[in-house]
This record gives structure tokens, sequence and C-alpha cells, in this order.
């Protein structure tokens, strides 16, 4: 399962649902570069039926004067919707552990990027 806080899991998950790189950069110049801080752009939820607040805040922070493509917002509305099911997730998780409970698994992406940053020391 991909971190909340991963950024290379983050990237993985853009990547493989088809999000040009382009995209993926002008989010991340903006700060918006993990699961976490997706899900909290706005304070309305997937579920809710209006994604006006998303469309608002992404178009004060990420548009450099240019209107995201309808293309460009599926895509991100299909991440923000999957960055709230992993925040749902990982509270309620976090929220049910126990000391006897065995260590988390890290998501590949993630796993190669420490590998990649530890033979570089």
């Amino acid at each position: 399962m991909a971190s909340m806080e991963s950024v290379a899991s983050f990237e993985a998950r853009a990547s493989e649902i088809g999000m040009a790189d382009t995209l993926m950069q002008r989010l991340k110049d903006v700060g918006i570069d993990t699961f976490g801080k997706l899900a909290y752009i706005c304070s309305v939820s997937p579920t809710s039926g209006d994604d006006k607040p998303l469309k608002d805040a992404l178009q004060q922070m990420v548009v450099d004067g240019d209107q995201l493509t309808p293309q460009e917002l599926i895509l991100i509305r299909w991440l923000w919707f999957e960055s709230n099911t992993l925040i749902v997730t990982e509270i309620q998780n976090k929220m049910q552990k126990h000391p006897s409970d065995t260590t988390k698994t890290i998501h590949l992406a993630e796993r190669l990027v420490r590998v990649k940053s530890s033979m570089s020391v």
C-alpha cells in the first residue's frame, strides 16, 4: 500500500494513470507531491458530489494563467479521490494498531528511491 507521505508512490501512481510529466511538475511546483497534500487541497470530500472547491483550489495554485484542461482535471480528480481514500484507510489503520502488529510494508516506488539514495551516499 502506498504511503500518504511518499513522493515516489505519488509520482508512480500519477504515471500509472497516465498523468503527463508536465502536469505532475505543475503540481510539484506548488508543493503538491504526496497523496496527503493532495487530499487536503480543499475542504470538500470527493464523495460530496461538489468538486467546485477542488477546481477552485487547483486553479488558484497550479495554473499559470491557463485553465486546466478537462483531461487534466480528470486525472487530478482521480488522484484526489485515491488520496482521500488512502488518508481514511491510514487513519483507520493507525487507530486500530496494536503493539503486537507487524511492521508495515513499503511501496515498491518508495523502496527503489530509498535504495537509490543509499547507494549515492
